[in-house]
């Protein structure tokens, strides 16, 4: 439906510069729960499902700061029919959250939820597109992956390569200790220094085209991107009660054909920009 009086805050989204990033590490961050009278609730923290995550003693560890939420936009990806999934933070802390569907009009989530302890949210939403297969397999060292959505609120991917684990502490407006993984980026499209703002909650692909991440955080300086366990992909998917289509958008992605498998991904609504409307 065309945006009306009550989505004009998610259009101002896009007039006005994307996120300031926190600590030149985090893009913007996320909780809240829209209830069916309009009303924006926090729900209470919902144990994630199997918790049969990694080990995380001896993991080397690093610290995010999570400020106040402010109007802001990054990235989401459909997983099943009306269901996307996003970064905890670029949702959480926000009154009205949403996808853009095309230039020009937006859609309101009916709903979303966060997990309790990682960067990953579900938003439900009155759209559709093609859906990711999620490949359920922590990536090893070394491994290519690819990294597509909105930086900065425009169209743009990276590549990079599997450096490890590590364990990110959020501190600020929530706390969290999660596993992530660590990646070291090999190439920008288009070629830019500033922070990845925006691409927080994209998708993540490995060279077969299969969802093995979620981008949530990255450092400017060391030229590293970090991205959810696929443990965290999985329990937040358990939490809200979604099963990831066993069929769905499979694209093959080569250094050559990145911009173009991409660009066809955003086309066809895999790939969307998530909208942050703070009142």
């Amino acid at each position: 439906m065309r945006v009306g009086k009550d989505a004009l805050g998610l259009l101002g989204v896009l007039l006005v510069a994307i996120i300031a990033v926190t600590s030149s590490l985090l893009e913007d961050r996320p909780i809240v729960r829209e209830g069916g009278d309009g009303a924006v609730r926090r729900p209470a923290p919902t144990s994630p499902g199997s918790g049969d995550g990694p080990d995380l003693r001896g993991i080397p560890e690093f610290s995010i700061s999570v400020d106040e939420k402010r109007d802001s936009s990054g990235t989401a990806f459909a997983i099943a029919d009306g269901v996307w999934m996003t970064a905890r933070h670029v949702v959480d802390g926000c009154d009205v959250v949403g996808v853009l569907d095309r230039p020009g009009r937006a859609v309101r989530a009916r709903s979303y939820s966060v997990h309790h302890n990682a960067d990953v949210a579900i938003m439900r939403i009155d759209r559709s597109g093609p859906p990711v297969v999620f490949k359920d397999d922590v990536p090893r060292r070394g491994d290519i992956a690819y990294h597509v959505g909105y930086p900065r609120g425009e169209p743009g991917e990276v590549r990079s390569r599997m450096l490890g684990l590590r364990v990110m502490n959020a501190r600020g407006r929530y706390s969290t200790r999660e596993p992530v993984i660590a990646w070291a980026e090999l190439e920008r499209i288009p070629e830019d220094s500033r922070p990845l703002s925006g691409l927080s909650g994209g998708p993540v692909f490995d060279e077969a085209g299969r969802l093995i991440s979620v981008h949530v955080a990255g450092s400017v300086r060391r030229g590293r991107s970090f991205t959810a366990h696929p443990s965290s992909i999985r329990e937040m998917a358990d939490q809200a009660r979604v099963a990831f289509a066993g069929i769905g958008a499979t694209v093959r992605f080569t250094p050559a054909t990145l911009p173009q498998v991409a660009d066809e991904l955003r086309q066809y609504r895999t790939v969307v920009k998530a909208l942050c409307d703070v009142r």
